[in-house]
């Protein structure tokens, strides 16, 4: 096995945080949830790793349209919602079998065979909807 994709500690531990997380979180806050208890590593090393989970395919990336790339743990066919105002990014929960007809049907309708899929939905969270009502009163 090449060096880089050899099991290490450290590996485990950022791929832990990311499968743990459903906060869908940046190298940044990976960096700040793991350091106090293990001060050796760096943020360096945490975007290694990400980096090298991400191409395994054992987590996904989430590139744009975040402002700092994301990393997900769940491999399954799920949607995302992203607040507007706050920035927080959500699952949106959906039946399986939905995802799959809707996807079926982009394939039905194109010469594509689709690979990988991101859908990323754009709104308020519950709790910014409720800010937003209460400053317009």
């Amino acid at each position: 096995m090449e060096k880089s994709r050899r099991y290490s500690k450290q590996r485990q531990l950022i791929m832990e945080a990311v499968l743990s997380s459903k906060s869908h979180p940046t190298a940044d806050e990976i960096y700040h949830q793991l350091k106090p208890e293990h001060p050796e590593l760096s943020l360096g090393t945490v975007y290694r790793n990400l980096n090298l989970l991400a191409e395994m395919g054992v987590i996904d990336r989430m590139g744009s349209p975040y402002p700092s790339e994301r990393f997900d743990g769940r491999r399954d066919p799920h949607l995302h919602m992203v607040c507007t105002r706050c920035g927080q990014v959500m699952d949106v929960e959906m039946p399986p079998e939905e995802i799959e007809g809707f996807l079926n049907g982009v394939q039905a309708q194109t010469d594509h065979h689709l690979e990988q899929v991101t859908i990323t939905l754009f709104g308020l969270c519950e709790e910014c909807q409720r800010e937003k009502q209460q400053t317009q009163n």
